[in-house]
């Protein structure tokens, strides 16, 4: 399990007693989803960076946004 843990006290003031607060917080399922995103994108970077097959991504409006090797070969770039 993955914790996400923060807290602090108050100094102690003449006969007083010192006061803590402080807060946990079970953050497992972020941890897990942050890590299975990130083996998608190495996965999909391999795949893209090594294909035989010339690829691009492009944006909605029409941007090129990554050209891999085989493209750039291709187009002679």
């Amino acid at each position: 399990r993955w914790i996400w843990a923060a807290g602090g006290h108050e100094p102690v003031v003449a006969g007083g007693r010192r006061r803590m607060a402080g807060l946990m917080q079970d953050i497992t399922e972020r941890k897990t989803a942050v890590e299975n995103l990130r083996t998608s994108e190495r996965q999909f970077r391999a795949f893209f960076e090594g294909s035989l097959y010339g690829m691009m991504l492009a944006a909605e409006d029409g941007r090129i946004l990554r050209v891999n090797p085989e493209a750039c070969r291709l187009l002679g770039r």
